[in-house]
């Protein structure tokens, strides 16, 4: 899982970059690396819920991490495929139930009692809530053209999240190595 952090990291600087330096890709290789930077994204926070199984935390807060993956698919879907999904009306109301897991999951994140995974989860909740603050104000202070120029503007934001997910892994692995360096001691 390790090395799907660091590959989405690596795409998400390589497709920043490409951005803010206005380089022209075609549409294909655009929706290439969208949809593998979506779907590693997407496998990251599918292990997040299983990690949060493993240490055995209440089911609200891998409720909150599945509707967020939920909310985010279909974000991608409605954003990158507008015909698959009509948005009649459905940008509005997707936006309001995105703000509204958006806080679910905020507060839920900074209820990991687990000791090994609390300091993990919280930096990624706060990492989630500088994204999601600098998206609001900056929606507020250009509401015309915030959708286009969003992007370019939080690219070096978005890898606050992944880097947080990565800390989560690196500290799951060694609670797990921790785990067998016991085991063994304690066989012998």
């Amino acid at each position: 899982m390790m090395i799907a952090t660091i590959a989405f990291i690596i795409l998400s600087i390589a497709l920043f970059y490409v951005r803010f330096n206005y380089i022209i890709i075609s549409r294909l290789n655009y929706y290439v690396w969208s949809i593998s930077l979506e779907l590693i994204y997407l496998l990251l926070l599918i292990y997040l819920v299983s990690i949060l199984t493993l240490f055995r935390e209440k089911l609200s807060i891998s409720t909150a991490v599945t509707m967020y993956l939920c909310i985010d698919t279909m974000t991608f879907i409605t954003t990158e495929w507008p015909r698959i999904i009509p948005a009649y009306g459905i940008g509005a109301a997707l936006g309001i139930l995105t703000l509204i897991i958006y806080i679910y999951l905020l507060v839920q994140l900074f209820k990991v009692k687990n000791r090994y995974v609390a300091l993990p989860f919280k930096l990624f909740g706060f990492s989630f809530l500088i994204l999601a603050l600098f998206k609001f104000l900056f929606a507020l202070t250009f509401p015309l053209t915030a959708h286009i120029y969003e992007v370019e503007y939080s690219g070096i934001l978005t890898l606050l999240t992944p880097l947080s997910i990565l800390y989560v892994l690196k500290m799951v692995d060694s609670f797990i190595k921790g785990q067998n360096i016991q085991n063994t001691t304690t066989a012998v």
